[in-house]
């Protein structure tokens, strides 16, 4: 799949996708090094909110150095297509490794925690907030350190606001609960982020899961999270005081910034407690009234959070019918993005909020806020999510074609047959497709399904003029097997090389099919003295074909040389001979046509050849002798 970007980077393979761009492993042809090539998605790159989120991600982390920042190197663009390059790490995602092994030691979480507190730090310090902290966008370099990337929809602190609509950008997983309310990010919002990532990395599991984005915004703004220690009890109190804190609810109980953050994590990694441990930890003793006065206003303070948050929910519910301008939001489900923002005819802003891959044409309207009916006034902010127009290629190898196709189908694929002999692969099944399963393709496009016509057909190879032992190693070599043999005379053909064979050359036969073969015994016998065109003035000696002379003891002898008499072969009438037409003695010569032979037997036949019915071979012929004068 290599191709040239920019004259520049060189594709090699793909690293992975997101809901706005794929990012390919490439080589700078220039300064002779790997670079990850993002590249914004094609039917985004019409779209000029998207492309200016693109340029922003990439002004934002160029202006950043430090080293727990991927760094960027370069962004473009080349006949119409968007990139950014910048710095492989070739070790996954933090994701990854969680995935695969589970939860990290604590110490280990602890020190990836600084490494990207310490990128956020920066970040920070340049008053820009990620808003989308997540393992996900933590890269692990071959050293096993982390880096923090992907500020695709980092913004300056100073512009974070909520859209009119409560538009939430982030990851639900990993949202912050102002942000889940849909008010603005800030520094501290990062660093509840940043405390789920830690979660993660000390139990294997984040710490709220529900079935939709809706439902888990909900649990991020309303529910307590389960305790860490509780999850995996091998984790320190004091590093479970600090995720508890990180994940406060109110963004003032969290750390007031990353650099403090910092401090209790090199803390607990030395051993020593923290400012987290001291405010999170429950008292180990002291007076009871301080105790239950210290419960009775954290009750309170929950009390007032809530009552404070119902009532801002209410508020904004209430406030769109307070306004008499207030109207209904058409339902923009099911439409695309150009389509919508033509129906809307300039009385709503649309805002995209995100892109997911599944089974829609490109740019199609999943979700809307508000939902069809709620009411808005006129310029307010509808926010949607679009579909990417690419979908993940299922796994369809080893199935029937007619299953093959439908799933196929079902995830929006065209599907393209063609056929193949497989071994292994029962007939009717998919041997194997292309693109591969697991790959990104557009809606609509086509994937090839190779379907099994079975086992394949080997050709029977031409075994004329071989030897024997030729002729068996020819159909080893072509997936055959040596049938019988038999032989013939022939006049052209060397003794002992095949003259003809069962299949014929060229036949489809399976593999395995027995091929049996047909062997020259030499020229036929010489005519004897007396034949056509002999030295007996023109008389003709005809050779006749006799039974066969089975081995038995002579009889007794009775003057003459006559041999002894013989049975009559199977099958045939006694005494049907067959005479010369010319005088002499006869020799009895009964048709021997279809009778067995034996080894022993001897016969002698017209054409002077050794050979009976089925061109066996039997000893020396015995031709009969002219008859004496009386």
């Amino acid at each position: 799949m290599e191709q040239l970007t920019d004259n520049r980077y060189r594709t090699i393979r793909r690293l992975g996708s997101g809901g706005m761009s794929e990012v390919y492993l490439a080589h700078d042809e220039v300064l002779g090094r790997n670079v990850a090539l993002k590249v914004l998605r094609g039917h985004l790159a019409e779209d000029e909110e998207f492309v200016e989120r693109f340029r922003y991600e990439a002004r934002s982390a160029a202006a950043l150095s430090h080293p727990s920042i991927v760094s960027i190197y370069d962004r473009g663009e080349s006949g119409g297509t968007y990139y950014i390059a910048m710095e492989y790490v070739p070790g996954g995602t933090l994701k990854d490794r969680i995935r695969r092994d589970g939860a990290l030691p604590p110490s280990a979480a602890a020190e990836a925690a600084i490494q990207i507190a310490g990128a956020l730090e920066a970040a920070h310090r340049r008053g820009i907030v990620h808003r989308d902290v997540k393992p996900h966008n933590i890269l692990i370099t071959e050293s096993g350190d982390v880096k923090v990337g992907d500020f695709g929809i980092a913004r300056a602190a100073s512009a974070a606001r909520a859209t009119a609509t409560g538009m939430i950008l982030g990851t639900a997983h990993y949202i912050s609960p102002e942000q889940a309310r849909g008010e603005g990010a800030t520094l501290r919002s990062d660093l509840y982020s940043l405390g789920v990532v830690l979660y993660e990395m000390l139990t294997g599991r984040v710490p709220f899961e529900a079935e939709t984005p809706v439902a888990l915004a909900v649990k991020h703004a309303s529910e307590p999270p389960r305790p860490p220690r509780e999850v995996n009890p091998a984790i320190p109190p004091e590093l479970d005081a600090i995720v508890r804190r990180l994940l406060a609810k109110d963004p003032e109980e969290r750390y007031p910034s990353a650099a403090a953050l910092i401090r209790d994590l090199e803390l607990f990694l030395s051993g020593l407690s923290g400012e987290a441990t001291r405010i999170m930890a429950p008292a180990a003793g002291g007076r009871p009234g301080r105790r239950r006065r210290t419960g009775l206003w954290v009750v309170a303070f929950a009390g007032l959070f809530l009552l404070s948050f119902a009532g801002a929910v209410g508020w904004s519910l209430l406030q769109p019918a307070q306004s008499a301008d207030a109207r209904a939001v058409p339902d923009l489900r099911g439409q695309t993005l150009q389509e919508a923002r033509q129906a809307l005819g300039g009385d709503y802003e649309l805002v995209v909020e995100a892109t997911r891959d599944v089974p829609e044409p490109g740019n199609t309207i999943l979700e809307q806020r508000p939902g069809p009916g709620s009411p808005l006034e006129p310029g307010g902010e509808i926010s949607v999510v679009l579909s990417s127009g690419m979908v993940e290629v299922p796994d369809v190898a080893g199935e029937p074609e007619e299953a093959a196709r439908r799933v196929l189908e079902e995830a929006g694929l065209e599907v393209r047959v063609e056929t193949g002999e497989s071994g292994s692969v029962a007939e009717g099944d998919v041997i194997r497709q292309e693109p591969e399963a697991g790959e990104m393709a557009a809606f609509g496009s086509p994937v090839t399904i190779f379907v099994s016509t079975g086992e394949p057909e080997v050709r029977v190879p031409d075994l004329a003029g071989m030897s024997l032992s030729q002729a068996v190693s020819a159909l080893e070599a072509a997936g055959l097997s040596f049938g019988s043999e038999s032989y013939a005379p022939s006049a052209a053909a060397p003794q002992g090389t095949v003259i003809a064979q069962s299949p014929a050359p060229g036949s489809a036969v399976e593999p395995g099919t027995a091929v049996d073969v047909t062997i020259s015994s030499g020229p036929p016998a010489a005519a004897a003295p007396g034949a056509a065109g002999g030295a007996s003035g023109g008389e003709t000696t005809v050779y006749y074909r006799v039974r066969p002379v089975q081995p038995q003891e002579q009889r007794p002898d009775t003057g003459g040389s006559q041999p002894a008499q013989q049975d009559e072969p199977p099958g045939q009438p006694p005494g049907e001979q067959q005479r010369p037409d010319s005088g002499g003695s006869q020799a009895g010569a009964p048709d021997q046509s279809g009778s067995s032979r034996t080894q022993g037997e001897q016969s002698v036949f017209e054409d002077g050849s050794p050979f009976g019915p089925g061109g066996f071979p039997g000893p020396a012929p015995v031709r009969p002798q002219p008859a004496e004068d009386d």
